[in-house]
């Protein structure tokens, strides 16, 4: 149990600096730097949210690729799900309902 929340909290400084929002390259003066990160732990906060429900609902297949084990580990945060969760609503957007609907199946 400890390790599991060991391994999700590295996994969000991955997220903060690399995964999804790259804070280490913004190079902003610290006083904007304060303003990115409570926009940024807004953001994060709500794809993790949406990352879970998906997660929870057992449609992760439809959003993200297929999920591998490394070391017993899952390899999706919820950040990283609710992250394209969203990239895949724009591209479902894009395509034409007739093209939708005649594909349903």
């Amino acid at each position: 149990m400890v390790y599991q929340k060991r391994f999700d909290i590295e996994e969000m400084f991955r997220d903060f600096k690399s995964g999804g929002y790259s804070l280490e390259g913004s190079q902003l003066a610290p006083q904007y730097l304060s303003k990115l990160i409570i926009v940024i732990a807004i953001a994060y906060t709500s794809a993790t949210l949406q990352g879970k429900k998906i997660k929870d609902m057992g449609i992760q297949k439809y959003v993200t690729r297929p999920e591998k084990r490394y070391k017993g580990q899952r390899r999706h945060s919820s950040f990283y799900v609710g992250q394209h969760l969203y990239y895949w609503l724009q591209l479902h957007q894009m395509f034409p309902k007739k093209y939708r609907r005649a594909n349903a199946n």
